[in-house]
């Protein structure tokens, strides 16, 4: 090329451009003409201009490339040398003269170039060996149909074939690795690829070879070991099938002794049928199994003697509540009867006595007492000292609670009287009964009490306070609850603190005939 000029002024093959002008021929937009313009402007003789792939007219329409590097005489620059870098060196470097298997590549892998355009600047391989199913693939992925035909025309994939793949971006970015990708015909392939820069140009070299034959030893390997596996397994079945019974009919033994265990069977001991790991294992399990029969007698007995306990200080659907949960227990009820019983005297008599003496008498006494309360189930709530207490008509409701408790206080001064005949005393005691509602419930969170609130109980500890010696006083209220049921004797009015002038009656004993 002229530099002055701008004439190609020698060509080799002599094509259409030879002794054409580069500034106003016809070729004056092709890529050779923007070669020979940027190396035109170098000022450095070793400088080289590069202009991409595009299609050339005058080389039949293929894709050419050109590379233009200065000429200077001394330091005037005379001339421009062009060279065309044609498809078929490019290709015959990617491809290795089509020699793919030779050069390590099986039957599906392939090299070649990728331009920032995402095009391909060498050509497909699948283009070369089968171009109809090259094509077939390109459609199933709705491929431009114009492209494929001009590909079939011009016989190449460069400059046709879009490769928008990752590996393409990572090596145009400037990336290098390896990958499993989807490729441009949507075959899944093993993806190496690296960056290639000249210049200021950068293009991706790729290499791929599809999955399906690249990881094929492995999937043979894997099938091999597969079979072996199987195999194997089955070689040990047939050994251990034998020996498989022995070892599992004690276990599932024991598992199910086990199992009746959780269920609460503590009756269980299984026979030790051998001195191995097995048989120390029975050993030890009916070892346990006895230690938690003992244990769970134990736990049984202090929950025996625990709930004895508990009611002996409360009644024992109060203790049920409880042990429930119930933490607070207060209840009303609208009509109940209340004894107060008092030995008379009893303060003097005890004097110089031993205290041992003092408490086993009143622990007899009063011990009987509890007896014939327990029988006509009447609730004792408390002794103070010489005083005793119970109740009639609660927690259990009983209508007929008047006519139960004037039988405990016939009952209880028999009682006192049976024992000073036994014992050769001459104790006395006053009683006082009175009917009425009454609150009840549970006093106390460490040390628990079942009491008694509300007037009736303090109207019936003044029946006993104002009563007279081995006699039963009794109210209206009460009086009348008996109706009739038991012969009384009017003790008149009485002076009664914090009431008054009350009616009070004597109670003497059940009237004949009375249903």
């Amino acid at each position: 090329m002229d530099s002055e000029t701008n004439d190609i002024v020698y060509s080799v093959f002599k094509e259409a451009d030879f002794a054409t002008n580069l500034s106003s021929g016809p070729f004056r937009e092709a890529n050779i003409a923007k070669a020979f313009n940027s190396a035109n402007v170098l000022e450095d003789p070793n400088g080289v201009a590069f202009t991409d792939f595009q299609y050339y007219e005058p080389s039949y329409g293929s894709p050419e490339a050109f590379i233009a590097s200065p000429i200077f005489d001394g330091k005037k620059r005379i001339g421009v040398l062009i060279f065309q870098l044609s498809v078929e060196k490019i290709n015959a470097i990617m491809t290795g003269g089509g020699s793919w298997q030779e050069d390590g590549l099986g039957l599906s892998g392939e090299t070649y170039l990728v331009a920032p355009d995402f095009h391909m600047r060498s050509v497909s391989r699948f283009l070369t060996e089968d171009p109809p199913g090259y094509f077939d693939a390109l459609r199933k992925l709705g491929y431009q149909s114009e492209k494929i035909e001009d590909m079939r025309n011009f016989g190449t994939s460069i400059l046709l074939q879009e490769v928008r793949t990752n590996s393409s971006i990572q090596a145009l970015e400037g990336i290098t690795g390896t990958d499993v990708i989807e490729d441009y015909r949507g075959v899944s392939v093993l993806s190496s690829y690296e960056p290639i820069r000249f210049g200021d140009h950068t293009w991706a070299l790729i290499s791929e070879i599809d999955t399906a034959e690249a990881f094929a030893p492995v999937v043979a390997l894997g099938w091999a070991l597969g079979l072996s596996s199987v195999l194997i397994a089955m070689v040990l079945v047939a050994v251990s099938a034998v020996g498989a019974e022995r070892i599992t009919a004690p276990i599932k033994t024991l598992a199910d002794a086990t199992d009746r265990l959780g269920k609460g069977d503590r009756d269980l001991e299984l026979p030790v049928t051998s001195q191995d790991e097995l048989g120390h294992l029975t050993q030890n399990f009916n070892e346990m199994v006895v230690n938690l029969r003992t244990q769970r007698q134990v736990i049984e007995q202090k929950n025996s003697e625990n709930a004895k306990l508990l009611l002996n200080i409360l009644p024992e659907p109060i203790a049920e509540r409880l042990k429930s949960g119930e933490s607070q227990i207060a209840d009303a009820f609208p009509s109940a009867s209340v004894i107060f019983t008092d030995l008379v005297g009893f303060t003097a008599w005890s004097q110089g006595r031993p205290p041992m003496e003092v408490l086993s008498m009143l622990d007899e006494l009063f011990g009987s007492f509890d007896e014939f309360a327990t029988t006509l189930e009447v609730e004792k709530i408390k002794t103070i000292g010489d005083a005793y207490m119970a109740v009639c008509g609660l927690p259990t409701p009983n209508e007929d609670h008047a006519r139960v408790m004037a039988s405990l206080a016939l009952g209880v001064l028999q009682r006192l009287d049976d024992f000073n005949q036994r014992k050769g005393t001459n104790l006395k005691m006053r009683v006082g009964l009175h009917c009425g509602p009454v609150v009840a419930g549970v006093i106390g969170t460490s040390k628990f009490i079942y009491d008694l609130w509300g007037e009736t109980v303090n109207m019936a500890s003044r029946m006993e306070s104002t009563g007279l010696p081995n006699e039963i006083q009794i109210s209206q209220a009460f009086y009348d609850a008996l109706e009739g049921a038991y012969e009384t004797v009017l003790r008149g009015e009485i002076e009664v603190k914090g009431a008054g002038k009350m009616k009070t009656y004597l109670l003497q004993h059940p009237v004949e005939d009375v249903v």
